[in-house]
């Protein structure tokens, strides 16, 4: 049997009746759920809970029926892995069957459906992510090392770190995301060993998990840390070790209340080839292009590019070293973008032609007169110089 290893006053999200009507439905006639994972550990750390996760005994049909039952719409968000999410008032609660593995090729795993905390417990990544606990706050810590993990500051695998890792790939990303975020005391040292060991299995992984959770490491201000492993690791190719220039980006940004996850990526060096967001894609390009033809001139600046491209690029030029000053800062900040006052039909009228070619040849010329001028000329001296 399963006993608690601590109680806790319930903190107010424990208390929300959404989440305990959920619970209730689900234990109405045995302890079959209880909360899992991140929450308790953001809970203990003092850190914000935003996600509520639910472990269960139940296999999912059976969780789908009762919750129904009770009115709460339910969400077959994952089914086949074992995963529900019950969505009551707005909110959503992801409730998973307890699992074990049969069988994973570093990408997926293939699972059973188990009634065991203790093999659900086994095969999660982190010792601290494998705590759980029931809505009266008391807290069970099946692995039986979790929980002192979380006092101590200590991020490691569970069980042995080299069958974790060939499980999935990614948890070599995410120990250095949970380390240099979490950790007390640096790197555990077997841990780490076989994230290095077994690096090259994430070129098994797809670009998108790959992408998503170096974002998730860069939103984090322990990033730089994070990126000069990634480097002495020789993950990714790194060929710089651009810490430091990320430790200044993101002072920078936070004394400004700045922040940007693209432009930090761009300063890490790592590879755009794994970014399939087109958006992302196109405002790294932009950045890269601005710096590359930074020509000391706001006002231009702000012209051609989005005013966060311009912040962002003065930002990263600053953090490596080059001097930037503050009224640059301000003014990306706060002057105005320039508005050309000519329009297609200024040009048509002023030359008495229609619309063609003729008429964009024109509107380029004074558009390169107006620049010319500092963005002073009015519509009439322009038109006049074309």
């Amino acid at each position: 049997m399963l006993l608690p290893v601590h109680k806790i006053q319930p903190p107010q999200w424990m208390r929300d009746p959404d989440l305990i009507r959920v619970l209730d439905t689900l234990n109405h006639n045995d302890v079959n759920a209880r909360m899992v994972g991140g929450c308790i550990r953001n809970n203990y750390l003092n850190k914000p809970v935003y996600d509520i996760d639910i472990a269960c005994k139940l296999n999912p049909e059976m969780s789908i029926d009762l919750l129904q039952k009770a009115g709460i719409k339910t969400i077959p968000t994952g089914i086949k892995h074992g995963t529900i999410t019950a969505h009551v008032n707005r909110k959503n609660f992801e409730i998973t069957t307890l699992r074990r593995d049969i069988d994973t090729d570093g990408r997926h795993a293939q699972i059973v459906f188990s009634d065991s905390w203790i093999e659900d417990a086994k095969r999660r990544d982190f010792t601290i992510n494998s705590l759980y606990a029931d809505r009266d706050g008391s807290v069970y810590d099946p692995t039986g090392e979790g929980f002192t993990d979380l006092q101590n500051g200590i991020i490691r695998f569970i069980g042995d770190p080299e069958k974790r890792i060939q499980e999935d790939y990614l948890r070599i990303l995410r120990f250095l995301r949970f380390s240099t975020r979490y950790s007390q005391c640096g790197f555990h040292a077997k841990s780490l060993d076989a994230c290095a060991k077994y690096k090259n299995g994430l070129a098994q992984l797809s670009d998108e998990r790959i992408t998503d959770e170096l974002f998730k490491i860069l939103s984090d201000d322990s990033a730089p840390t994070a990126i000069q492993k990634l480097f002495e690791l020789q993950i990714f190719d790194l060929k710089h070790d651009k810490s430091q220039e990320l430790e200044s980006l993101i002072d920078l940004q936070k004394q400004l209340q700045k922040n940007d996850i693209n432009s930090r990526y761009y300063t890490s060096e790592l590879t755009k080839n794994t970014i399939k967001n087109k958006k992302i894609n196109l405002f790294i390009n932009k950045i890269d292009r601005l710096k590359n033809n930074w020509e000391n001139n706001i006002k231009k600046s702000l012209y051609f590019y989005d005013r966060n491209v311009v912040i962002q690029t003065l930002l990263i030029i600053k953090s490596e070293g080059v001097e930037i000053s503050d009224t640059n800062i301000t003014n990306a900040i706060n002057l105005p973008t320039p508005i050309f006052p000519i329009i297609a039909t200024d040009i048509m009228t002023h030359f008495k032609i229609g619309e063609g070619p003729a008429v964009g040849k024109h509107m380029k010329r004074a558009e390169e007169i107006w620049v010319a001028s500092d963005f002073k000329l009015s519509r009439d001296a322009i038109l006049e110089k074309i």
